[in-house]
C-alpha cells in the first residue's frame, strides 16, 4: 500500500475514534484475542470505550511491518494517538519487557510473549472446559516456529550489518 493510501487509511481511523487513540495490531485474529485478554466482549466495530482497537487485514497489510509503517507514518507525519502493538517473535523476555513496560511510553509495542494467543493461555483457563492441560507439554510443541524465528533473526541482524539484507529473495 501506498503511503498516501496509508495515510488515508490512518486519517479514517483517527476519525472513527474521535479524540480516542488507535492501536493498530498485526492481525486479524489478534482483534478477539486484545479483548480477550481486557475480558471484554470483541465489539463488532473495534470500538472500546471510544478507542479503536484494528487488526490489520489481509488487503491492507498484515504483520509487524504493516504495523510499523503505520506508527512510523503517524509519527512522520505528526499524527496523534496512534499505538500499535506486535509480537514478541521469539526475542528475549528483558529486550521485550523493555518495549512494553512503564517508564516505556510507545507508541510501538511489543508482547512480552511470542505472540498475543501465548498471553491468553497465560490469563487463566475456565472451568466450564474442564481440566487445564499441562502447559510445559503444549507450549513445547511450539518450540520449532520458535527455534525458526530465532534463526531467522540472527541471519537478518548479521545480513543487515553486511548491508545484504536487500538481497534476499522470498519465494
Amino acid at each position: 500500500m501506498n503511503e498516501t493510501a496509508l495515510l488515508q487509511e490512518i486519517e479514517a481511523d483517527l476519525f472513527k475514534a474521535g479524540s480516542h487513540p488507535v492501536i493498530y495490531l498485526e492481525g486479524k485474529t489478534d482483534t478477539p484475542m486484545f479483548f480477550g485478554l481486557l475480558g471484554v466482549p470483541s465489539p463488532r466495530d473495534g470500538l472500546h470505550k471510544g478507542v479503536l482497537v484494528r487488526g490489520l487485514k489481509d488487503s491492507s497489510g498484515s504483520g509487524s511491518s504493516a504495523v510499523r509503517s503505520r506508527v512510523e507514518l503517524a509519527i512522520t507525519n505528526k499524527y496523534p494517538r496512534i499505538y500499535g502493538i506486535i509480537d514478541g517473535d521469539g526475542r528475549a523476555f528483558t529486550e521485550l519487557a523493555t518495549k512494553f513496560d512503564p517508564p516505556f511510553s510507545g507508541p510501538l509495542f511489543t508482547w512480552k510473549g511470542y505472540c498475543l494467543e501465548s498471553l491468553i493461555v497465560k490469563t487463566g483457563w475456565p472451568t466450564a472446559w474442564g481440566p487445564s492441560p499441562d502447559w510445559t507439554h503444549v507450549l513445547l510443541e511450539y518450540a520449532p516456529y520458535v527455534v525458526l524465528n530465532r534463526i531467522f533473526l540472527d541471519i537478518k541482524g548479521k545480513l543487515d550489518t553486511l548491508h545484504l539484507s536487500r538481497f534476499n529473495r522470498r519465494s
